[in-house]
């Protein structure tokens, strides 16, 4: 099962919005087929393993992470072809929460007569295929924060310049957690300030080329000469936004220009409705967004407890008072009994610069990459 996991960690940031999935076909003790799923569209990782294994399927053990789908897609079901091909076990690592499965899979794998055994190794399966297991369960898109600040928290100086906290290798392992989400998400002030393109464009060959970037923002947003204007083919880019913005000059001239306008609820003081946001980013099939700031929508994430994971960059430098501009801009709580609490779960140094990542009291995307 271990195998399987590493297997399917080969599709990390390309299968969205399926989730990563390994297989491994075991014979008389001896592993005779693998396979993982690398895009939605493409073959699952039990039938290429299947494929890998050839007539050796034959009374074999099928290790997956995941449990086998069931039912007509892009692809036909998992289920069928294992069936087919007359394994005589299968062992899964995590039941799949997507409705069109959901136990139904393990069911009709066990009417055809394969038996079948599971969960194995679930909690790695679960950290491995968090996001896609949160937008299930709260059908919601899954949400990475991630903040560039200074020692004293501060994210800007006080006329927003933030280019650059930190230095280029942080800003590298940025791109390489972006390509690993289908969208990328700042609010109207980092879009104003920094003029931003939002794409994994230093990913390496990690993840994903392509990318949707979304924009929050309450009411207007002048979009003419952004750099996310350029490249919109590639890269769409949609805007969240409330009844009032979405009528407003700028977002209709922006629609001309292709940029997809997106309607939420409004929270009562004027703001975008975050979760309804969300949700209607799951609507439309995205289901992990990584989070980029600025201050005002990292804060009202967390105050929404809509922060699934959060990486915090950390820079060696002190910006002090009225010199900055705080990295969450979020009400006042009456005191410490109701902060949010957050669990470090690794920390990584890149050159000078610090990078902490954490999770929310039993937040399920506790993998370290």
């Amino acid at each position: 099962m271990k195998e399987a996991l590493d297997l399917a960690e080969l599709g990390r940031g390309t299968t969205w919005p399926n989730p990563m999935v390994g297989a491994v076909i075991v014979k008389d003790g001896d592993i005779v087929g693998r396979g993982y799923h690398l895009k939605a569209g493409g073959p699952h990782a039990e039938v290429m393993a299947l494929e890998s294994a050839g007539e050796q399927a034959l009374g074999a053990t099928c290790y997956v992470s995941l449990e086998p789908c069931c039912h007509d897609g892009r692809t036909p079901p998992c289920t069928r072809a294992l069936i087919d091909a007359q394994v005589g076990e299968v062992v899964y690592a995590l039941a799949d929460p997507f409705p069109a499965v959901a136990g139904k899979g393990l069911a009709q794998l066990r009417e055809a007569g394969i038996t079948v055994h599971g969960p194995l190794l679930e909690k790695e399966a679960q950290g491995l295929n968090a996001p896609f297991l949160i937008a299930h369960t709260k059908q919601r898109a899954a949400v990475r924060l991630k903040l560039a600040l200074t020692l004293d928290g501060m994210i800007a100086d006080r006329d927003g310049q933030s280019q650059w906290l930190t230095g280029p290798s942080a800003r590298t392992e940025v791109h390489r957690l972006r390509a690993q989400h289908q969208a990328v998400m700042v609010g109207a002030e980092t879009v104003r300030a920094d003029n931003p393109r939002l794409t994994p464009r230093d990913r390496g060959n990690v993840g994903r080329s392509e990318m949707t970037r979304i924009i929050i923002t309450r009411g207007g947003l002048q979009l003419d000469g952004s750099h996310l204007l350029e490249e919109i083919d590639e890269h769409p880019v949609w805007v969240i936004t409330t009844a009032s913005g979405a009528t407003s000059a700028e977002l209709v001239s922006a629609q001309k220009q292709g940029v997809q306008i997106l309607e939420a609820a409004s929270t009562p003081d004027g703001f975008v409705d975050m979760e309804d946001g969300l949700q209607q980013l799951f609507q439309r099939g995205i289901v992990s967004v990584m989070c980029e700031g600025g201050s005002k929508l990292a804060g009202q994430l967390l105050q929404d407890d809509l922060v699934d994971r959060m990486h915090i960059f950390r820079a060696p430098k002190v910006l002090g008072g009225e010199s900055g501009r705080s990295g969450f801009s979020a009400p006042a709580i009456d005191g410490l009994a109701q902060a949010r609490q957050f669990h470090r779960i690794a920390t990584k140094t890149h050159d000078e610069d610090i990078e902490e990542i954490l999770v929310p009291e039993s937040g399920l995307w506790t993998e370290t990459e």
